[in-house]
């Protein structure tokens, strides 16, 4: 513990993922699979975040097939957060979905995923935008230690601008780097790196915060330290074997790690 608090005091920059790691967007994927589940008598109990970490599984990439793994748990009224956490989940979300749903569920689903599914994503349907944790307040105590704070999306500026000014993030002191300074989706590592150093912000004794596997693989290939968090798509074992030397609940939670590291005393010194 103490090596890695030493490591980690040397950080006086970070640059943080935006989506599922400093707001989460509420869509209505959720909404569909839970009205889909219902037609068949069935419950989703599934939060919201472990909702995206079970999309995100290894061979739930199609909608159709996310939506007979969803059904099968909630079928069998197994608990998908401790499954999306298993060093496993993968291989054992496809043996329970191919074990549970038969022949005739798979008609009645892909009938629906056209019928509730598909329009749920249509122009009429928004989304909206929270803020995970106190993201403010981790950002103000980072930059009270001396840390400066970026932000990174694959979204256009004015997007993440406008977004940030809703949840009262934007201001003169926060650095973003958008879609613009990334040239286009990021779609291959170290493009990561090129955008950090159009923009200004410092590579050396850096940390790159993500919630997903690419994340932090982009993170090593851009020469930063690699930090993972679960409030996002990634769960801990994903993270973990991609290379995330620090893994944690949210951005909060690393930013105290963070100052506490730096603290000569050992002692959390934010608010």
């Amino acid at each position: 513990m103490n090596n890695t608090m030493n490591r980690f005091s040397r950080i006086s920059a970070i640059i943080s993922d935006i989506e599922g790691v400093s707001v989460r967007k509420n869509n209505n994927a959720g909404e569909a699979t839970r009205r889909i589940v219902e037609a068949f008598g069935s419950t989703y109990r599934v939060s919201q975040r472990i909702d995206w970490k079970l999309r995100r599984l290894e061979g739930l990439e199609e909608d159709i097939d996310f939506l007979r793994a969803a059904l099968a748990i909630s079928k069998r009224g197994l608990d998908a957060a401790k499954i999306v956490e298993n060093r496993n989940a993968s291989d054992m979300v496809i043996k329970i979905a191919k074990e549970t749903i038969s022949l005739e569920d798979s008609k009645k689903l892909t009938a629906l995923y056209n019928e509730v599914y598909v329009p749920f994503f249509s122009f009429e349907y928004k989304s909206s935008i929270e803020l995970i944790g106190n993201i403010g307040r981790a950002t103000e105590n980072l930059r009270n230690a001396n840390v400066t704070v970026s932000f990174v999306s694959d979204a256009k500026r004015d997007t993440v601008i406008e977004d940030f000014k809703k949840l009262g993030m934007c201001d003169k002191n926060i650095t973003i780097i958008a879609r613009e300074d990334l040239l286009a989706e990021r779609q291959e590592l170290g493009k990561l790196l090129k955008a950090i150093k159009r923009t200004g912000v410092r590579i050396e004794n850096s940390a790159y915060v993500g919630d997903t596997s690419e994340d932090i693989l982009e993170a090593i290939a851009a020469q930063v330290m690699p930090v993972g968090v679960t409030s996002g798509d990634g769960t801990f074992w994903q993270l973990r074997k991609a290379g995330a030397e620090w893994i944690g609940r949210d951005f909060s939670t690393f930013a105290k790690f963070l100052i506490l590291s730096k603290s000569p005393h050992g002692r959390y010194s934010g608010t």
